[in-house]
């Protein structure tokens, strides 16, 4: 009777369950010192990754594999995009749009590198886990992705806004969203980069090794 069991889709699924809320809870924790938040979510991801390409759910030792092998690059992520929020925010509350038609045309400006942060972060931790390339290369083709792939781009934006959203207004959703969310958003990503196809994946390993 148990070895039913444990063969059964019940069994399965809430495996499948207790893996998630066990792989958000080593995020959770890995993001506490907070400069360890973008390598956390990368390994995050990179889990995820392996999750969906096989039927291994393993958590400690992928994490932590993934933790060591992109930590460099993503902490050099991290201060890219914290510099470039600092920015942002500083100019936002600095500048008034109805002051000048200068500072009108600043803002709108600003507008649209906020829009191309938020396109970016769709895919930025997904690219760098799905491609071996450097860091440059993988900002911009995060980037490229989410313009040619609008559809995906905004439903992977409106994953983030309602996490942001509901985790904000419920902070005890955190000790489960992360990898529910990680997990959608990979998913998403996935098929952006299934549609942009073999073509785009040997270009970008060649511009690797440029």
């Amino acid at each position: 009777m148990m070895m039913g069991f444990l063969d059964s889709k019940l069994y399965q699924w809430l495996e499948h369950i207790a893996n998630f809320f066990f792989l958000n809870l080593v995020w959770i924790v890995c993001c506490l010192p907070l400069v360890t938040a973008f390598p956390a979510t990368t390994a995050m991801f990179g889990v995820l990754r392996d999750w969906h390409k096989n039927d291994n759910r393993a958590v400690v030792v992928p994490f932590l594999r993934y933790f060591r092998r992109n930590l460099k690059t993503s902490l050099g992520v991290s201060l890219l995009w914290t510099a470039g929020f600092a920015v942002v925010y500083v100019n936002l509350r600095i500048i008034d749009p109805f002051s000048s038609v200068f500072e009108f045309v600043l803002m709108a400006f600003i507008g649209l590198v906020i829009i191309g942060f938020v396109f970016t972060t769709v895919y930025l931790f997904p690219v760098l886990v799905h491609f071996e390339l450097p860091l440059r290369f993988k900002v911009r083709n995060a980037f490229f992705i989410s313009v040619s792939q609008l559809p995906y781009t905004l439903l992977g934006s409106a994953v983030m806004f309602f996490t942001a959203y509901f985790v904000y207004h419920w902070p005890v959703l955190l000790l489960f969203i992360g990898t529910l969310s990680g997990y959608l958003m990979y998913m998403i990503c996935y098929m952006a980069f299934e549609k942009i196809g073999a073509s785009y994946e040997y270009e970008a390993q060649h511009a690797g090794k440029a």
